[in-house]
């Protein structure tokens, strides 16, 4: 080695000791060099290291002469990502080379990994509940939003329910009133003429609408609670003719008639008497109302297990564009009406477990009352 040096220094393997080489330089460094110097130099040594990234199975290390062709110390892969640098010595230019087989567990340790999951866990269950907590507060703004709209439907409603009933109590009371008014005039004329036989009659039918009255203010009264009187069985043609009686001389004042044409049978429904009444009255007065000289009809009779009460009058009818709504509150064809006669019959017969219904196709305007036969009635 020392012969074939031109002057640099030749490096060549050591084939009795594995991973150390030859450094050897002749001298005098000149064509006429006599001698020969070596070192023999531990490879493995020069490429020692403490870090552990280099222990890992997949890393590979190499030191070749500087022509490359020749590996002093370790092994590197072809098909493996690899690295090669000339070291910068000019006694040694060896070449370092390197190689590295990329896994998963390169990319990603496995210490590394759990690390990376349980920081993303963590930050996943730290947003999640971050939303769960902010979900949370727009539940209980929304809540308390709709708290809020709700307590102020419900004074609205109550405020309504009580105009409605002020209302129907008026509507109620006017009926009563107006005959406590029209008899108190006829008894004041009587007496101007010292009639007094008729005048009892007419001072007792005084008494009996105010009674009405009473009785009208008692059930208003009854409603507010939340049990209602119990029913009893009252007679469905009694309360017809007492109707008939009632607004008889009003009638026969405007030319109007009022007909009963009733079932050969007495009949009974379970109901309050004053609440049956109220409604027969209220549907007689409306027909009355409906047209002058108006001739109303007051039929019963029994369909299966029903009471069937029409009240029919030869007046123009129900407003087409009133028929869908004719039981709603406030819905009237009078200029002057309330529109809450209607709806309290509708409420009243749902009460007495029956139906109300304005008959379609009908040559005259016919209300159709449909009560349950009483179980409570004592045959004679």
């Amino acid at each position: 080695m020392a012969r074939r040096s031109t002057g640099a220094l030749e490096i060549g393997q050591v084939t009795e000791l594995p991973d150390h080489y030859l450094l050897v330089k002749r001298t005098p460094n000149s064509d006429a060099a006599q001698h020969g110097l070596a070192l023999i130099i531990d490879a493995r040594a020069l490429i020692a290291t403490e870090d552990p990234f280099w222990d890992a199975p997949s890393a590979s290390l190499r030191l070749s002469t500087p022509d490359g062709q020749t590996a002093l110390v370790g092994q590197v892969s072809p098909a493996e990502t690899g690295f090669s640098k000339p070291l910068g010595s000019v006694s040694q230019p060896l070449v370092f080379e390197t190689s590295l087989a990329i896994g998963l567990s390169d990319l990603l340790p496995v210490g590394k990994a759990v690390s990376v999951i349980a920081l993303v866990t963590t930050l996943f269950l730290l947003s999640a509940f971050g939303f769960k907590q902010r979900a949370r507060t727009k539940d209980a703004e929304n809540s308390a939003k709709l708290s809020a709209q709700e307590t102020r439907l419900a004074h609205a409603s109550r405020v309504n329910a009580m105009g409605e009933m002020a209302s129907g109590m008026a509507h109620e009371l006017a009926q009563p009133l107006t005959a406590i008014l029209s008899q108190a005039q006829a008894g004041k004329h009587l007496a101007r003429r010292g009639d007094v036989a008729r005048l009892g009659t007419v001072l007792d039918d005084t008494v009996s609408q105010a009674q009405r009255a009473a009785n009208i203010l008692d059930r208003l009264r009854r409603w507010s609670k939340p049990n209602r009187a119990p029913s009893e069985a009252c007679s469905v043609h009694e309360a017809a003719q007492s109707v008939q009686n009632l607004l008889t001389l009003e009638a026969k004042t405007n030319g109007d008639a009022i007909i009963l044409s009733l079932h050969d049978s007495p009949l009974f429904i379970d109901a309050d008497p004053v609440e049956l009444e109220q409604v027969v009255i209220n549907l007689v007065r409306n027909a009355l109302d409906a047209s002058d000289a108006a001739q109303v009809m007051i039929r019963t009779h029994v369909v299966g297990h029903s009471v069937i009460l029409d009240v029919s009058d030869t007046g123009p009818g129900v407003p087409e564009h009133l028929k869908p709504r004719i039981f709603e509150p406030f819905v009237t064809g009078k200029p002057d009406g309330t529109g809450l006669g209607l709806a309290l019959c509708q409420s009243l017969v749902d009460e007495m477990g029956g139906d109300i219904a304005l008959l379609d196709n009908t040559k005259q305007t016919t209300f159709r009352l449909s009560l349950p036969l009483s179980t409570k009635a004592v045959a004679p």
